[in-house]
Order: C-alpha cells, then sequence, then structure tokens
C-alpha cells in the first residue's frame, strides 16, 4: 500500500521531531549529572599559589613505622581512620580531607581534583573538628586551607603534582 505524499511527509517529520527531543533530553540530563571541570590553572608557582589562596604550605612530621594498613586510593564518604591515611601518605599517595559541612559544589570541585590522578589521591570527609576547610597531605608536607574555591583548587593540584609518589 503506498502512502499519499502528505502522509508520507508528516511521518517522516514526526519522526524527525521524536529524535530531536529525545536528543535535547539526553543533552540535558548529561549537563545536569556531569561533575564540575577544573578550569586552568591560574598559578604555576605552589609557595604563590598557596600564599594567593590563603593556605599554609608547611613540613609535617610522619612516623617512621606504618602505624595501620594503607587505605586505597579514592573517593571516601565517611572519614578515613588517621593510621590508614599516614600509611597511604607513606606510600607516596595524596590524601586530602575536607570539612563535613563543606557545600556540595565544593565538594563536588574536589572529586574532579580527585579524578585527574584517581590512583594517586584519596579523598574523604575530615575525622575529627578540621580546623579549616580542606586539608592536602603527602610525605613530609601539608596544605591547610581555610576555605574552597578556583585558588585553593589551584595550590591543591600544584601540591599534589610536586609530592604525589614521594616517600621514604
Amino acid at each position: 500500500m503506498r502512502l499519499p505524499s502528505a502522509a508520507l511527509l508528516r511521518y517522516a517529520l514526526g519522526w524527525g521531531l521524536a529524535g530531536a527531543v529525545v536528543a535535547t533530553a539526553l543533552v540535558l540530563l548529561l549537563r545536569a549529572t556531569a561533575a564540575p571541570e577544573l578550569r586552568p590553572l591560574q598559578q604555576v608557582e605552589l609557595t604563590a599559589a598557596s600564599r594567593a589562596a590563603g593556605c599554609r604550605l608547611q613540613p609535617s612530621a610522619v612516623p617512621d613505622r606504618d602505624p595501620a594498613r594503607p587505605v586505597p586510593a579514592g573517593v571516601f564518604d565517611e572519614p578515613v581512620p588517621e593510621g590508614s591515611a599516614v600509611a597511604a601518605v607513606r606510600r607516596g599517595l595524596v590524601v586530602v580531607t575536607y570539612r563535613r559541612e563543606l557545600e556540595e559544589e565544593d565538594r563536588q570541585r574536589l572529586e574532579a581534583l580527585q579524578k585527574v590522578v584517581p590512583r594517586g589521591t584519596v579523598l574523604a570527609p575530615e575525622g575529627a573538628a578540621a580546623e579549616g576547610a580542606m586539608r592536602v597531605r603527602a610525605w613530609r608536607r601539608t596544605l591547610a586551607c581555610p576555605r574552597v574555591d578556583d585558588r585553593t583548587i589551584d595550590a591543591a593540584r600544584l601540591f599534589r603534582g610536586r609530592y604525589i609518589g614521594r616517600r621514604p
């Protein structure tokens, strides 16, 4: 049976319109669920970046022996035991902890930071009362920041780039 040309045109337009609606819905859904991306670095020197962010870059003491089994790299919803975080640092991982009350957008920024080097970065909420909003630890070094914003993320990225893989 042959369809009249007007009916064929309506049929084709209907399918085309349905496809466009589905494609638009998929694009909107993917944009809504995508994690925020890290912007290009605005500063390339760690000391200057940490100073501009209001962070403290300081040496930190690490025990001579592992006090516990190291926590693996990854994103955690609960605080990791301090001994496990220290053991991870001793194995060259960078441990990023944050204040539990951090805004969802800021937590997503930190997750984006972790996903850049997922096998070398641990991200978890702070176990005890956090002094600042974010703390980044590596072998014998700590970066402590009072807030999470673009400048502190830059400082954390530079810190991780310099200290990841360092170990006794």
